[in-house]
């Protein structure tokens, strides 16, 4: 991956954490890595673990954000959902999947954040 991708990435992942907090989720831990994978966001929200995914893109050539998410990207989800959970099992039966969906204009600034509870069905 580019240093660009990298630090666009690190960037829509800070200011998914501090939009996340703003609505009233409790950040647990950021950038977990797991033996198959990383979660970008653990965090609870009104008593449930949501492990989130943030998705970054500059401009909508490609698609959205969301539509960055494929049928792999979301088993792999999955995986570390049940992976995390694993280890954690407080949570086993109280915990989903969120997508956060970020998007930079030509200028650098946050043209769009949203919030997709529940996005990958799995948790």
């Amino acid at each position: 991956m580019s240093g660009g991708r990298i630090a666009l990435g690190a960037f829509g992942e800070r200011y998914a954490r501090a939009h996340l907090e703003k609505a009233g989720y409790r950040i647990v831990e950021a950038n977990v890595r797991l033996p198959s994978g990383e979660i970008d966001i653990v965090a609870e929200e009104g008593g449930v673990l949501a492990l989130v995914e943030v998705r970054t893109k500059r401009g909508d050539r490609f698609g959205n954000p969301e539509e960055s998410i494929t049928e792999a990207k979301a088993e792999k989800l999955i995986d570390l959902g049940h992976e995390y959970v694993e280890a954690h099992p407080e949570w086993a039966d109280r915990w989903r999947i969120d997508v956060v969906a970020v998007e930079i204009d030509r200028r650098g600034r946050v043209s769009r954040i949203e919030v997709h509870r529940n996005a990958v069905d799995g948790g």
